[in-house]
């Protein structure tokens, strides 16, 4: 019978850590998702780390994003709609005799 125990770390890192680590942790998966399609790996540790990563990477927490305001940064008011061609669909329909 094998038991499995949860053990709960709390490290104290910075925010920025965090997001470095995750950062880390993507660019390793995206990296080596790409290279396993064009080469193959004999070394079984690095897909087992790549597995890893990939279901850490779902269960660590989503970085935090600041939301923007783009409002005052696009000016409709100057937007300008111009016809570059135009075409008579008429013309193109097959003519019923």
């Amino acid at each position: 019978m094998s038991v499995l125990v949860s053990v709960q770390l709390k490290v104290r890192v910075s925010q920025e850590q965090r997001e470095e680590f995750k950062s880390k942790i993507q660019s390793f998966n995206r990296l080596y998702s790409y290279i396993s399609q064009i080469i193959n790996f004999t070394e079984v540790n690095w897909e087992k780390l790549y597995v890893f990563f990939r279901f850490l990477n779902n269960k660590l927490p989503k970085g935090l994003t600041e939301r923007i305001s783009i409002i005052d940064s696009v000016d409709l008011g100057s937007l300008r709609i111009q016809m570059f061609h135009c075409c008579d669909f008429e013309k193109l329909m097959p003519q019923k005799h």
